[in-house]
């Protein structure tokens, strides 16, 4: 399973995470079978990674995370919406507080609870326990460790910007009751919308022609912008409309500022990755291999994308049903690319499927890969289905297709 998202990513990305989908999380159509009967399903659920840190950073981490994660595991039909997960989960994280912390509180003005994200400003309110009577609640907002020379709260708290808030209960002799409670509020003035996209699942928003960025903003100020992955800063471009993007992958961040230039809340931002996309004769159309059926339909998604690709052992063939009959001449076929490998590979048409003409011999090839893919002008030809059989790579003993492309004689 995809090691992506996590525990690090935030808890709205592990609730949108498709678990059917395997290594690059945004292929469509699912990569995995689904079973019609749920007992036979082969994904059983997914990992989170997850390194050493102390335990408070850990409690934080997975409470935030993991339920999210678990839902999206167990109830992946269920069709509920991350707001109604979120409204759930916030009466089970209560009762997660008292029980470890013995106090619990409660926060006004988030628009993603479990990821602890606001747009103006959050009210902390802290509740205390029935068995925690007589006991002072301590914090911190400078990311030390509570101890009991730490500011008594006792009053709601308000803020504006990105904190952390460290709390912990001691009795009245100094010792502590239950452990450290640790909690970011994160300030995200900005949001974004796009227009155009291929497809917008977690990190990978795919784009072949030009998209439109949308910024807009909870509080006042300037909105100033960076598309080269710097962190905006005063003297960016200053944002006045909708932003077009086009051509090649781009790192989009936008920061909201006032009019002196101080900074407000933290920077919003996307990475667009262009891809190049066509559709032609062979995409989305029923494919075959020599080891059966397949749900691997990369290589007749329209994108070129060498991470994205159906591979196998050397000798394995990919066929293409164009469902018709078309005069072709021309063939491209895209493999991984990268390092210098070179792939050996024969073509082959067939307007039956059992009578095939081998009409480009890769057997020989010496070009290395490329984004460029090995294109072949070829003879006219009458064909419906068409074959690409992987020889050899000289990298390894694997074979990827990354995209297979026929045209018709105009």
């Amino acid at each position: 399973m995809p090691w992506e998202p996590s525990v690090g990513w935030p808890a709205r990305a592990n609730y949108e995470w498709n678990m059917w989908l395997v290594g690059s999380q945004d292929r469509e159509p699912d990569q995995l079978p689904r079973a019609a009967d749920p007992a036979q399903d082969v994904v059983i659920g997914g990992q989170m990674v997850f390194w050493e840190c102390p335990g408070t950073v850990a409690v934080y981490m997975l409470r935030r995370t993991a339920p999210a994660r678990h839902e999206r595991c167990h109830s992946p039909d269920a069709g509920k919406t991350f707001e109604d997960f979120s409204r759930r989960w916030a009466g089970s994280d209560r009762v997660l507080d008292l029980l470890i912390h013995r106090f619990t509180v409660k926060a006004d003005g988030l628009f993603s609870n479990p990821d602890g994200w606001f747009t103006k400003q959050v009210t902390l309110t802290p509740e205390l326990s029935p068995t925690a009577a007589g006991a002072t609640l301590r914090y911190t907002t400078d990311g030390k460790d509570v101890t009991a020379q730490s500011p008594e709260w006792t009053a709601p708290l308000a803020l504006t910007a990105t904190t952390q808030i460290r709390s912990r209960l001691y009795d009245a002799a100094g010792k502590p009751l239950g452990c450290q409670r640790m909690v970011d509020y994160v300030c995200r003035p900005l949001d974004g919308q796009v227009a155009g996209l291929l497809s917008r699942t977690l990190r990978f928003r795919r784009f072949a022609d030009p998209i439109t960025v949308t910024v807009t903003s909870a509080q006042p100020g300037e909105i100033r912008y960076t598309l080269d992955g710097s962190k905006p800063a005063a003297k960016s471009a200053l944002y006045t409309g909708p932003v077009k993007v086009a051509g090649a992958t781009t790192r989009f961040q936008a920061a909201l500022f006032t009019p002196d230039g101080k900074p407000i809340g933290e920077p919003w931002g996307e990475t667009y990755t262009w891809v190049n996309y066509e559709k032609n004769l062979t995409t989305g159309k029923p494919v075959t291999t020599n080891r059966g059926e397949t749900t691997n339909l990369a290589p007749v998604d329209g994108t070129v994308e060498p991470e994205v690709h159906w591979g196998g052992d050397s000798g394995g063939w990919y066929q293409v049903d164009l469902q018709a009959v078309h005069k072709l001449n021309e063939v491209h076929l895209y493999t991984w690319f990268g390092d210098g490998r070179v792939y050996t590979y024969n073509i082959e048409l067939s307007v039956d499927g059992k009578t095939w003409k081998k009409v480009v011999d890769g057997s020989a090839n010496k070009v290395p890969a490329s984004e460029k893919g090995y294109c072949h002008k070829i003879e006219p030809t009458d064909a419906r289905y068409v074959r690409v059989t992987m020889l050899t790579n000289s990298a390894n003993p694997a074979i990827h297709i990354s995209e297979i492309r026929v045209y018709e004689q105009k």
